[in-house]
């Protein structure tokens, strides 16, 4: 994620427009692909938003939210309607005023800052060399914005404990949506002592390292059974991530044996592995060109399988001393056979 500041005046026109259509309501993020246009992701849109550095012509930018107010229409989604402030009003609608508007000064504040969360969010996974901590992390940042905010508001009221649990559950939510996902620190993580301690389990535990006594073993087995808990809740308790959790069981740790077997696959035997939810959610990462270009390279390698089953047929006849003209007449009497 790059600072705004990183951004062109017409791309940090289209942020500002984006929160404004929005509300506090609705969660976004925004980046930067590799041919610099804005990417813009919307929660509950199922596809993400383009646009250019710089504007093809003057109504470039309005025509970009024309886009997003048809897709909001399409996909039923609206921003939270505001409390009209009029001069009668009761303590009940003035409560629910300063809550709205307290929870849309912390939204803002979230927006405004979330490159230097981003950054300081980096550095302490890049520290602890894992992301175990981002979760509570996040919540004391929630708890440290809400009650930043509610200090400098001017017209400060009580509020119940339910109320202030709303709020910061509203800014985990916006926080969770902009900032990145677990999946993403991964090429953040050095592989040192967590990865030197997994290995040295799996060796102990398969057996391939000697062992001095059974403690030496139970250790081993126990290291090992830590440090796959360790990551799979880290995956499992991040609630935005982008693949598709159909059920809570929990996950089975595989045999030491497989371990090994399973890094070593190839990623495309691991994308065909995966179900047709999970294989879609990943897919939909790509961009357009890239995908076009998975496609043609999936047809190739298709064709030149198709190329290679054919010497290898070939081959065999040769080697079998069987002829084309035997082969067609091997057929048609099977043909007839059937018939």
């Amino acid at each position: 994620m790059k600072k705004v500041s990183s951004y062109s005046k017409y791309q940090r026109d289209i942020i500002k427009r984006i929160g404004k259509e929005l509300g506090t309501s609705i969660a976004f993020s925004y980046g930067k692909c590799s041919n610099n246009h804005l990417k813009i992701y919307v929660d509950g849109l199922d596809k993400p938003f383009y646009t250019s550095s710089t504007p093809s012509d003057r109504k470039a930018g309005d025509n970009f939210m024309g886009d997003l107010r048809c897709a909001l229409k399409a996909a039923h989604l609206k921003r939270q309607s505001v409390i009209i402030v009029t001069k009668h009003i009761n303590s009940v609608q003035l409560k629910a005023q300063y809550i709205e508007s307290l929870k849309d000064a912390c939204i803002k504040t979230v927006r405004t800052n979330i490159g230097q969360y981003f950054e300081k969010e980096e550095l302490l996974v890049i520290k602890e060399n894992s992301i175990s901590s981002l979760k509570p992390q996040r919540k004391k940042l929630a708890t440290k914005i809400f009650e930043h905010t509610q200090k400098t508001n001017k017209n400060m009221q009580y509020i119940t404990g339910k109320d202030s649990q709303s709020i910061k559950d509203e800014i985990i939510k916006h926080l969770n949506y902009m900032l990145p996902n677990t999946a993403d620190y991964v090429h953040s993580l050095k592989p040192l002592d967590a990865e030197n301690i997994l290995s040295k389990a799996v060796n102990i535990a398969s057996g391939s390292t000697p062992i001095l006594s059974v403690e030496a073993a139970n250790e081993g087995i126990a290291q090992l059974t830590h440090k796959t808990k360790m990551i799979t809740d880290g995956v499992m308790n991040d609630r935005n991530s982008r693949v598709i959790k159909k059920s809570k069981k929990p996950v089975a740790v595989e045999a030491p044996s497989c371990i090994s077997e399973k890094h070593n696959r190839n990623p495309a035997e691991v994308l065909a592995a995966m179900s047709k939810e999970q294989a879609v959610q990943n897919l939909r990462r790509l961009s357009r060109n890239e995908g076009e270009a998975m496609l043609a390279n999936i047809a190739l390698a298709m064709d030149l399988n198709h190329q290679q089953d054919l010497n290898e047929v070939s081959e065999l006849m040769e080697a079998k001393g069987i002829d084309l003209g035997m082969m067609a007449e091997f057929l048609n009497g099977s043909i007839k056979m059937a018939s």
